[in-house]
């Protein structure tokens, strides 16, 4: 049996080894992605973490001035 897709003439065994290439494909791109916006969150984290603790250390200062 001769599966035809889209005029492209891709039979059998290669259509699903394309298919599954894509799936795959897809996969690590949305893991790499994941992983890029999980990276940039800690970074973000870290530095709001770091304006806090800049803030804590100004105001002790000003109390420890008065």
């Amino acid at each position: 049996m001769r599966l035809s897709t889209h005029g492209f003439g891709i039979t059998g065994q290669r259509h699903v080894s394309i298919i599954f290439y894509y799936i795959k494909s897809r996969r690590c791109i949305k893991l790499d992605f994941e992983e890029r916006i999980f990276h940039e969150l800690v970074a973000e984290k870290e530095k709001y973490k770091d304006i806090g603790d800049d803030l804590d250390t100004a105001f002790v200062e000003l109390i420890l001035k008065e």
